[in-house]
């Protein structure tokens, strides 16, 4: 198996992603003060945002992998590689705008997290037209 240097950026924005996420899943309690604006936010939003985050991220992964290993082909128009980017995508924007509405540190590292998987989605789907 041959890692090129794009392949290596890649895999270092994920480990980062994964390790910023199991950084907030460590914060325990650490919210922001109780302001007006604090009270409008969720507070489930922020674990359902890094939830959202995760499964996004392990799904590119699982993505990479395939593509790494020739496990499937990486066609245009070939309906399963489509869906992933759909399913993807979708997790990502889901925790991106679920973050918004959340509080506390853990929705600021789920909300990184988020624009850089989608960044990675939208990057893989570009690469997958192109070959």
């Amino acid at each position: 198996m041959h890692v090129t240097f794009a392949t290596a950026v890649v895999l270092l924005i994920s480990g980062t992603n994964l390790c910023g996420l199991a950084y907030a899943l460590s914060l325990n309690g650490q919210e922001e003060p109780n302001t007006q604006l604090t009270r409008m936010q969720l507070t489930w939003a922020a674990p359902l945002s890094m939830i959202l985050a995760f499964v996004s991220q392990a799904l590119y992964l699982v993505f990479l992998a395939a593509w790494m290993f020739h496990w499937l082909r990486f066609n245009p128009g070939n309906p399963t590689i489509e869906r992933a980017y759909q399913a993807g995508l979708a997790l990502s924007f889901l925790g991106l705008f679920t973050a918004l509405v959340g509080t506390g540190t853990r929705r600021w590292i789920s909300f990184i997290v988020s624009i850089a998987t989608a960044f990675l989605w939208i990057l893989a789907a570009v690469a997958s037209i192109a070959i």
